[in-house]
């Protein structure tokens, strides 16, 4: 197993959030704005020049599909590993 993999299973998909690029052109821009900062998904806004906003938001359904115990023992015989070597 190399790390890639390994970085792959334990991964926290309930950190995962979506960003949503928004201009501020006008008042219709606003209010589109105002709607995803009163949603309960919403986390925080980032300006990113005069016009533009992203909107960071949480993922609405989370699947947890990544196998965390896989890497966890990965994690646990590594150690176990190397105190056995080091001794």
């Amino acid at each position: 197993m190399n790390n890639s993999v390994y970085g792959k299973t334990m991964e926290n998909v309930r950190k995962y959030q979506d960003v949503k690029l928004m201009k501020m052109n006008n008042e219709r821009d606003e209010k589109a704005f105002l709607k995803k900062v009163s949603s309960p998904r919403f986390k925080y806004g980032h300006a990113l020049g005069d016009t533009l906003v992203g909107a960071h938001m949480g993922k609405a359904n989370v699947t947890l599909n990544k196998p965390i115990i896989v890497g966890a023992s990965v994690l646990g015989l590594s150690k176990l590993h190397i105190n056995n070597v080091s001794q």
